[in-house]
């Protein structure tokens, strides 16, 4: 999975048994929570175990769609509230503008090897870092 580029230096993406796990880059030492996690995108599952699941009434899906790659849904999950505080404004203004822009970011979700995939449409490859 690859950030754009205006993310360089201020978050770190991990990989982990087909799921990935965005970090924002913490600043400062006085943080109540260093390097908290932005986003999740998993590997939910198949199309039908998706479309099955999504179509649940009367139950919370806290799950965005960002594409199929060779047949698997990959979803996202984002954190709910800043984890910052007044005593660190630097780590707290960074993190709501990567939380402005996260929306934009996951609609350009798409493998790095540039597999066959449903997924959404992709920024510019220039824009992008790895």
């Amino acid at each position: 999975m690859e950030a754009p580029a205006f993310w360089k230096g201020k978050v770190e993406i991990n990989e982990e048994n087909g799921s990935f796990t965005v970090r924002h880059v913490t600043a400062s030492k006085n943080a109540p929570i260093q390097n908290p996690v932005i986003i999740n995108i998993i590997q939910y599952g198949s199309v039908a175990k998706w479309e099955q699941d999504s179509k649940k009434e009367n139950e919370p899906f806290p799950y965005e769609k960002l594409g199929v790659i060779d047949g698997k849904v990959f979803a996202s999950v984002f954190t709910f509230s800043s984890p910052y505080d007044d005593n660190s404004p630097a780590d707290q203004k960074e993190y709501a503008e990567i939380m402005s822009s996260a929306e934009t970011v996951l609609k350009s979700f798409r493998p790095l090897n540039n597999q066959d995939n449903a997924a959404k449409p992709d920024l510019p490859p220039d824009s992008r870092i790895r």
